[in-house]
């Protein structure tokens, strides 16, 4: 299937701010949420990295990536889906602080194996 991959950056952390457990939870409290208001479901999996530059400082070089793709099965329409998306990214980052943020969304073909 033709889909898309939506990422999310949040920059600038360091190790003793959050963890990818209260990501998750930042996370979900958020998504839910939206569902309540858009129907939309917007999961996804948390990468914890370092992000340098000559930006960083030696402590906040932590980074926050949140990575989902939209089901087109279950999320058909495209523009919805990521409003959905965006809703809850802005969301997160405000209870963040309003860190630095970077959203990535790609074209991608992907195949769903439902559980059987």
């Amino acid at each position: 299937m033709v889909t898309e991959r939506y990422s999310v950056a949040f920059l600038g952390f360091t190790v003793e701010q959050y963890s990818e457990e209260d990501i998750a939870d930042i996370w979900e409290a958020s998504a839910d949420k939206v569902f309540m208001e858009t129907g939309m479901d917007v999961n996804g999996e948390i990468f914890t990295s370092y992000y340098v530059g000559q930006r960083t400082k030696n402590s906040d070089r932590l980074a926050f990536l949140i990575e989902s793709i939209r089901n087109p099965i279950r999320a058909r329409d495209k523009l919805e889906y990521q409003k959905a998306y965006n809703m809850v990214s802005q969301d997160v980052r405000h209870l963040l602080g309003n860190p630095p943020m970077r959203l990535t969304i790609e074209d991608i073909q992907t195949f769903y194996f439902e559980k059987d």
